[in-house]
């Protein structure tokens, strides 16, 4: 097969993947993605950018841009998983557009430029987590369109600087890769407007966080303090380094392995490359905040996700060096690089199909939530006050006012959960056995408690929690693996 052929059946290869993604993606709303939906639909409704609108308000998210974005959706009646699938799709495709015509300014061959092509197109999780009402492909677009117009226009271009800007508000660790994207572009020595982006970016983070100041009274988006370093896994047998690198590891994995050790070559070989340079600069920066968080619950590295784009780019070139270098043999070296990306995207891809009803799927999926919450209804009225620690379907669709165990909308409650040890409400009976968790919640007068319980198994009639007595009052299959039991307060 000659290297133009195979450049053609890696791409074909990719599209179909992306269809069977996108195809998978259609199911599912992330709950997650709830959880900025909530803020923005009281925002529209007069009640303030905030979760729950009958407290003070707390920057519950962690993706300023994309909600800002929303809102206009909202406002004119848009259903927002259908608004945040289209910015989600119009970020994919900046970033597929972006690759190639940065794999055109790196001077990439046909094959190379086709295997980085293809593992950014065919990536599964960048499609998936692109659709699905999260930030992930916007932010990846952003990044992408910013990195491709600096190569061409040069960074201080108007609209390089504003795109380097939305992307350093698409979430609150973007600011890192970001700088570091503009330093390695910077010329040497510097000029008077080279630092013209440098001030933009400032300029958009400064009036960011005056608004947040001004508005949530705290300098951090809350999920700073309900996410301490290295607990993002909220696993407290994992030592927060080690389980970040085993989360690089696993997102290297998935890409095939072959493209991320390329990536190591490039940053040998070709960092003389203006495009390459800046693709490494902003993968460290993702690789920084990986480490820092610890890993993520969700499956398929979604905080590395993002940058799959430039190590895809950086790999490809620097398996072509060393092709070049008489090492490898282009053909085979990157015909191998693309296949196995496609090859991990596809695997990813058979999990999603195969194991949608298991957990944590079903949780990213939402649909099983979303129809124990119109079963409930019942029992519970709008408005009511219901503690439980998986939130967004919950307050957005249900319309209760959500007392987070997790703390994601409430300081008080994410400082008692970072303050103790090993603490996850499922392994500390829902906080009760925390003396100050146990305090506020019962200040905050609860109507139920929402528990997530295993798929089998009795229930008690009634339980005792934060001093409080609560009644069974029905239980909802979530999955084929966890149920959710709904406790109403006796008065």
């Amino acid at each position: 097969m000659s290297e133009r052929s195979l450049a053609r059946a890696l791409v074909l290869a990719a599209l179909l993947v992306a269809f069977g993604a996108a195809w998978r993606a259609s199911f599912d709303t992330l709950d997650d993605a709830f959880i900025s939906f909530r803020a923005v639909h009281n925002a529209v409704a007069g009640r303030g950018l905030t979760f729950n609108a009958d407290a003070p308000p707390v920057e519950s998210f962690s993706n300023p841009l994309f909600v800002f974005l929303l809102v206009p959706f909202a406002a004119l009646g848009v259903p927002l998983p259908i608004a945040a699938a289209l910015l989600g799709a119009i970020g994919l495709g900046l970033a597929v557009i972006a690759v190639h015509r940065l794999a055109r300014a790196a001077d990439l061959g046909e094959l190379a430029s086709a295997a980085a092509l293809s593992a950014t197109l065919g990536a599964t999780p960048l499609v998936y987590f692109g659709l699905t009402g999260l930030e992930t492909g916007l932010y990846a677009g952003l990044l992408a369109a910013a990195l491709a117009r600096s190569v061409a226009r040069g960074s201080a271009d108007p609209l390089a600087c504003a795109l380097w800007a939305l992307a350093a508000l698409s979430r609150p660790e973007a600011p890192l890769p970001v700088l570091l994207g503009l330093a390695a572009l910077a010329p040497r020595p510097l000029r008077a407007r080279d630092v013209v982006p440098l001030l933009v970016v400032v300029g958009a983070l400064a009036a960011l966080e005056l608004a947040r100041i001004t508005y949530y009274g705290d300098v951090v988006p809350n999920t700073f303090h309900a996410k301490p370093p290295g607990t993002a896994d909220h696993d407290p047998t994992t030592f927060g380094p080690l389980a970040g690198l085993r989360y690089v590891a696993r997102f290297a994995l998935a890409l095939g392995l072959v493209l991320p050790l390329g990536a190591l070559f490039a940053v040998r070989e070709r960092m003389g490359v203006p495009a390459l340079r800046g693709a490494v600069a902003l993968v460290l920066g993702g690789l920084v905040f990986a480490l820092y968080a610890g890993g993520d619950w969700m499956p398929m590295g979604r905080y590395l996700v993002p940058f799959v784009p430039f190590v895809a780019l950086a790999g490809a070139a620097g398996i072509e060096a060393l092709s070049q270098r008489g090492i490898v043999r282009p053909a085979l070296a990157l015909g191998l690089a693309g296949a196995a990306a496609l090859a991990g995207s596809t695997d990813q891809l058979v999990e999603l199909v195969l194991h949608a009803d298991e957990f944590p799927y079903h949780v990213m999926g939402s649909r099983d939530s979303i129809a124990a919450i119109e079963r409930m209804r019942p029992h519970l009225p709008a408005g009511a006050r219901v503690v439980t620690f998986r939130i967004g379907a919950l307050g957005d669709v249900g319309g209760y006012h959500v007392i987070d165990l997790l703390g994601l909308v409430d300081r008080r409650i994410a400082h008692i959960a970072a303050s103790t040890p090993g603490y996850h409400p499922q392994r500390t009976r829902m906080g009760d056995d925390v003396p100050a968790l146990r305090s506020l919640v019962r200040d905050e007068d609860p109507d139920a408690v929402l528990l997530v319980t295993y798929a089998e198994g009795p229930l008690d009639p009634a339980i005792t929690l934060y001093d409080l007595r609560f009644a069974f009052a029905d239980a909802y299959p979530i999955g084929r693996d966890q149920r959710w039991a709904l406790y109403v307060r006796e008065r």
